[in-house]
């Protein structure tokens, strides 16, 4: 890689975990988290004359396909080009105007680098970057956040002072982020754990009224119930403070009971505690008065720094009222104010404020159980660095925090990982998901005290018969754990969503499918399992993000394929190339109906002892992460449907009739005169020889796309036809072709 794509990868851990879909609470976009200003100069964006970040009214300009901010949070590669065409006119500006004349020199122990002072500029603005050079002995300037330009120099331009090159980017293809089970767990437990509010005591420090950043726009992780574990949540803007007691002394605000609210009580209950001489309001008469803080959370991040702690006095505030109204919430609401009072300043005219007093308000946050960083008190223990840490969510840490606090957990995964091979970590990874969850011997009570369905005496499962799927007791407790959900509910319900019909076994079903395949390859990557089959692939756990440096497409898949069909009696390669390949659909789940179309190219170039040789590959057991449904024909003819994923279906010899049904779907005929019906979603029909009909199917009408292509090898006088019969098209398409001379194919 480049020295400038060190330089953004590192930039984009650093500025948003490397998440390209983050939005900060100040309207930030993406990987490098680029505000109005940055798209106007990179030319994303039109400049309406005012910068206030507001994203959603954007006038996009159609670079790159770029039409919303939505559009541009869903593409890594244009957001590269973006902040490289920002850096580009970044550096032309800080050359232009004498900054480059600093390098080499010191600043605050830092020697200063091109890279360094691109860094600075990201943070802060070339402008601003080049007057405080020119005034070195001033103060040095800050960002929003508090963050000095000097930290992201020494992060990104200490090592760097050679010619930092804004079109030498060679980013490299990331994906695969974790917590969606989550979602799926909770939405078939019918979302009994999904922002359960908490209603800390928050004050109105600038006199525009409080401020609240909905879950969605949030990038706070605060301990809201006192478990140890941090979770994103709903917040308050950092304009505003909360009321805080600092219980245990350590100068910081660890959790919600350092906080004024929790699930039990209100803030105003929690806070009439402290009124010692019971007279409705909280002041200087009150005991414990000093000892309240207000902690004014700048950056949004949910961790209390000593800069953002200040005493009632310091912050102006003479006393609160314990009076207060309520105020009628809202339904589904994941932010709002739920009691409203007053408090009073000892000077009118603090802050922004044009009144003696000031409103307090208990909020209700809402938050995302699965998505939770741990905070408990751990000593890490120096030999769990012998594996890969891995990033954990819901009520599972870390995985070397997990091992530091359960020594059971630790000699297990030291065993497995002493010698790992890519069989031995899919035999025993099931195990291993139970010893990290802690569920093993878990009681279906542990999961649902309220429990309506139960073990199966003869099977040991629990039966969701509407959604004819069975789990062990364990695999419901790692899904509980994973999702971070106090009771995952057992009952076999079904309702209608969006017009289909979903289940709550379903949903669960999902869940832990996405979860093992998740983690398995996440597992494998980190540790080096796959480093033979595909070196490309790397994992890091800060953004929980895998990582590949080739490009996801149809030459990738056919040469891991090639290297499949080399491997059939080597159980160990074929295992790791299977799962080299769930990696990367992992990465880019759009690829799946890619390489779909690639297996059943290859399948369909197979004949004879050579083709049941082939197909014994997809008999290994890493196939079944990859979610891809293959169905084969014999000789005669055959009929054969698939299912709601993507299917691989073949017929090979005889007069065959396929159906795709949903997914993306990759449809071969072979000889004979064939009917393939593609159904739902984009389907590739591929006839083969003989006199085939294709019926392309509606699809969803919306970019899809159905292909007809002709056959790859046959003789010269052979022909083959295929009708198009899709709704969608201005058709029927009728296409007839030799092999002497025909086209690639048809596209509808």
């Amino acid at each position: 890689m480049s020295t400038y794509g060190q330089f953004l990868e590192t930039l984009a851990q650093r500025e948003s975990s490397g998440n390209k879909q983050a939005i900060n609470n100040l309207g930030y976009l993406g990987l490098y988290q680029m505000g109005e200003a940055a798209l106007v100069d990179a030319g994303y964006i039109q400049n309406d004359g005012k910068i206030n970040n507001n994203y959603k009214d954007y006038q996009w300009t159609g670079v790159d396909g770029i039409n919303s901010y939505t559009d541009f949070l869903k593409s890594a590669q244009a957001q590269t080009n973006a902040v490289s065409s920002y850096h580009k006119r970044v550096l032309g500006y800080l050359k232009n105007n004498g900054a480059t004349n600093f390098i080499g020199q010191t600043i605050d122990g830092i020697v200063i680098s091109e890279a360094g002072l691109l860094a600075a500029a990201h943070l802060i603005g070339a402008k601003a970057v080049k007057d405080w050079l020119d005034n070195s002995t001033g103060t040095t300037p800050e960002d929003a956040f508090g963050t000095k330009p000097t930290e992201y120099m020494r992060l990104l331009g200490d090592n760097e002072v050679g010619n930092l090159n804004p079109n030498d980017m060679n980013v490299p293809t990331a994906g695969a982020p974790g917590g969606n089970p989550g979602n799926l767990a909770n939405s078939g437990s019918g979302n009994s754990d999904r922002s359960i509010p908490r209603d800390p005591l928050v004050l109105d420090l600038d006199g525009d009224g409080v401020e609240l950043t909905v879950l969605e726009g949030s990038n706070a992780y605060f301990d809201l119930n006192g478990d140890g574990f941090a979770t994103r949540t709903a917040w308050l803007s950092g304009d505003d403070g909360f009321l805080a007691l600092d219980r245990n002394k350590d100068g910081a605000i660890n959790d919600i009971s350092e906080l004024f609210g929790s699930q039990e009580r209100t803030g105003y209950e929690e806070l009439g505690d402290l009124d010692s001489n019971a007279d409705g309001v909280i002041d200087a008469k009150d005991e414990r008065f000093t000892d309240l803080k207000v902690w004014q959370d700048k950056n949004g991040d949910g961790v209390s720094q000593s800069h953002e702690l200040r005493s009632l006095t310091e912050a102006g505030i003479a006393s609160i009222s314990l009076g207060h109204d309520t105020v009628e919430t809202q339904e589904g609401s994941d932010a709002q104010i739920a009691r409203r009072g007053t408090f009073t300043w000892a000077d009118g005219r603090q802050g922004v404020a044009t009144e003696t007093s000031g409103t307090a308000a208990d909020v209700l946050f809402g938050s995302n159980s699965t998505f939770t960083r741990y905070v408990g008190g751990v000593t890490m223990d120096s030999d769990v660095s012998a594996v890969a840490n891995i990033k954990g969510y819901g009520k599972m840490p870390d995985l070397h925090q997990a091992m530091s606090l359960d020594s059971d957990l630790k000699n297990y995964v030291l065993n497995l990982f002493r010698a790992p091979t890519a069989e031995s970590l899919l035999s025993n990874f099931e195990e291993l998901l139970v010893q990290w969850a802690g569920v093993d011997g878990i009681t279906i009570e542990a999961i649902d005290p309220n429990h309506r369905l139960d073990v199966d005496t003869e099977t040991g499962l629990v039966n969701f018969r509407l959604a004819g799927e069975s789990f062990t007791l364990e695999q419901l407790g790692v899904i509980k754990q994973y999702a971070g959900m106090d009771v995952l509910r057992l009952g076999d319900g079904q309702w209608r969503e969006d017009g289909e019909i979903v289940t709550t076994g379903g949903y669960y079903r999902q869940a832990y499918d996405e979860l093992s395949r998740n983690l398995l390859v996440k597992f494998a990557v980190a540790n080096g399992v796959l480093s033979d089959v595909m070196p490309e692939l790397s994992y890091n756990a800060t953004t929980d993000l895998l990582t590949t440096r080739t490009t996801i497409d149809t030459p990738v898949f056919d040469k891991a394929l090639g290297n499949i069909a080399r491997s059939l009696d080597n159980s160990e390669a074929l295992t790791a190339q299977w799962l080299a390949l769930t990696a990367l659909v992992e990465i880019d789940p759009s690829s799946r109906a890619i390489l779909a179309n690639s297996i059943g190219n290859l399948v369909s170039s197979y004949t004879g002892a050579d083709l049941d040789a082939l197909l014994s590959a997809f008999g290994n057991p890493a196939f079944e992460f990859l979610n891809i449904d293959t169905k084969f024909g014999a000789s005669g003819a055959d009929t054969i449907d698939g299912g709601k994923i993507e299917d691989v279906i073949v017929g090979f010899g005889g007069n065959d009739r396929l159906r795709g049904a949903d997914g993306d779907d990759t449809l071969s005929g072979g000889k004979g005169n064939d009917a393939l019906y593609g159904d739902a979603d984009s389907d590739t029909l591929s006839g083969g020889i003989g006199n085939d009909t294709l019926y392309g199917g509606a699809g969803d009408g919306v970019s899809r796309r159905h292909r007809w292509l002709s056959p790859k090898r046959c003789g010269q006088t052979e022909t083959g036809v295929a009708v198009w019969l899709n709704p969608t098209c201005a058709g029927p398409y009728l296409y007839r072709t030799t092999c002497s001379n025909s086209p690639e194919g048809g596209v509808c």
